[in-house]
C-alpha cells in the first residue's frame, strides 16, 4: 500500500450555502441562446419528474423555506455530549471499498472523539485544542468524507437571493414535497443541472418533518429512513442512510444517535498521545463548479457530473462520474476533471479536503 501524503485536522463538515456555489471558470461556460444544453438523463433516483412550480409568492416562500427548516431540526434533533454511530458498507470505483465504521463523540466545544474505518484505512482522531490523529498526514477515502457528510450533514442550506421551485412526488410509498434551490433559477420542465433537491415529508395534522432525500446534483442521491417514522406520536430518529450514484447504491449504512452514555464521556478517550500526528485535513464539502471542455461541438452540450475530493493544493484525490450511460463521454470529464487543478478559497485555519461536484460541458 502507498504511503498516503495528507490527512486530517480537524473534522469538520462545513456544507457551503447556495449562495457560495463556486464558478471559477465563467468565461469558459458556454452561454447564449444559441447554446442548447441537453437535460439531465434519466435516473431511477430522481423524484421530480413532472414540472416543478416556481415559488414567487412572499407566503409561499416563507412556508417553503420553514418547512426546511424544521425538516433539518428534525434529523439529528440531539445535543452534545452525544454519540453517532454509523456501521456501513461502501462500493464504487474508489480506492477503499468494503465493510466500515464511523463513530463520533461530541460532548462539547472543541471536545471530541472521531473514528473512522473502510477498506485498508482507518483513523482515530482526537479533536481539543487542535486535532490529533492516530495516523500521518494523508487524503480520507472518499467514502468515509461521504459518510460524515451525510450523516452529520448536510447543512440547511441558504436561500437568500435563490430561487426555488417545489415538485410532489413518492418515495415509496411515502408522499413527499422536493425542493429545487439555485442561484440562476430555471424554467426547465424537470430538474436542471444547477439545482439541489431537498425532498421532505410533511404528513397533515403532524408537526413533524423529515428530510427524505437529498441531492446535491444529478446523479447523486441521499436517501434517509427513519425509525419509528410511520408511528404517529412518536419522534423518528435517522437509523438508515444510502447513497446512489448514477443510478446504483455505492454507500449504505445504519445509523444510532444517541446521548453520550457513561463509559462514552471517559476523560481518558479525549487524551492525545504523544504518539499522535498533527497537521492534516479537515472534511469540508460540498462545493459546485463549472468547467467547459473547450471548443463546443455541434448540436446540444450533454453536461456530465464529476464527484470528486480535492486535495488542499487543489489537485483531485479521487473521482468518479455520475452520469454513466455514454461511456465515452463520461470517461473524457472523468479524465478531465484529473488533470485539472482547482482553486481552494476557503480558509478555516487548517488544510481542507474538500468535495465538488464538476460539471462538465
Amino acid at each position: 500500500m502507498k504511503p498516503r501524503k495528507w490527512i486530517g485536522i480537524a473534522c469538520v463538515v462545513a456544507v457551503l450555502s447556495i449562495s457560495s456555489f463556486a464558478l471559477t471558470n465563467p468565461q469558459n461556460t458556454p452561454s447564449g441562446p444559441s447554446v442548447q444544453i441537453a437535460a439531465p438523463p434519466y435516473d431511477p433516483f430522481e423524484l421530480v419528474t413532472s414540472p416543478p412550480e416556481s415559488v414567487v409568492n412572499p407566503e409561499a416562500r416563507t412556508a417553503v423555506v420553514k418547512l426546511l427548516q424544521d425538516a433539518f431540526s428534525a434529523k439529528l434533533p440531539v445535543r452534545p455530549p452525544f454519540t453517532v454511530k454509523v456501521s456501513f458498507t461502501a462500493g464504487g470505483e474508489v480506492q477503499d471499498v468494503g465493510p466500515g465504521e464511523m463513530d463520533e463523540t461530541d460532548i462539547g466545544p472543541n471536545r471530541r472523539r472521531w473514528v473512522g474505518r473502510v477498506g485498508n484505512f482507518s483513523i482515530t482522531r482526537i479533536i481539543t485544542d487542535q486535532s490529533y490523529d492516530s495516523v500521518g498526514p494523508g487524503p480520507m477515502p472518499i467514502r468515509l468524507h461521504m459518510v460524515r457528510g451525510e450523516v452529520l450533514g448536510p447543512g440547511m442550506p441558504s436561500t437568500m437571493g435563490a430561487k426555488i421551485r417545489t415538485s410532489r412526488a413518492s418515495l415509496n410509498g411515502v408522499l413527499v414535497t422536493c425542493i429545487l434551490i439555485s442561484v440562476r433559477g430555471s424554467e426547465a420542465p424537470n430538474r436542471d443541472w444547477p439545482e439541489a433537491e431537498y425532498c421532505v415529508e410533511a404528513r397533515p395534522g403532524e408537526e413533524r418533518k423529515l428530510l427524505r432525500l437529498y441531492s446535491a446534483a444529478p446523479g447523486f442521491y441521499v436517501l434517509y429512513d427513519y425509525a419509528n417514522s410511520s408511528e404517529p406520536g412518536v419522534h423518528p430518529i435517522l437509523d438508515q442512510v444510502k447513497v446512489a450514484e448514477a443510478g446504483k447504491i455505492v454507500l449504505q449504512g445504519s445509523v444510532s444517535v444517541a446521548h453520550a452514555a457513561a463509559e462514552e464521556l471517559n476523560p481518558a478517550l479525549f487524551a492525545a498521545t504523544s504518539q499522535m500526528f498533527t497537521g492534516g485535513v479537515g472534511l469540508i464539502g460540498p462545493s459546485y463548479q463549472i468547467q467547459s471542455r473547450g471548443a463546443a461541438s455541434s448540436g446540444a452540450i450533454r453536461p456530465v457530473v464529476i464527484h470528486a475530493t480535492l486535495s488542499p493544493e487543489g489537485r483531485v484525490v479521487e473521482a468518479e462520474s455520475l452520469q454513466t450511460s455514454d461511456t465515452a463521454l463520461s470517461q473524457s470529464a472523468l479524465d478531465l476533471v484529473k488533470k485539472s487543478k482547482y482553486e481552494t478559497t476557503f480558509n478555516y485555519g487548517y488544510p481542507p479536503q474538500q468535495e465538488i461536484f464538476i460539471t462538465v460541458q
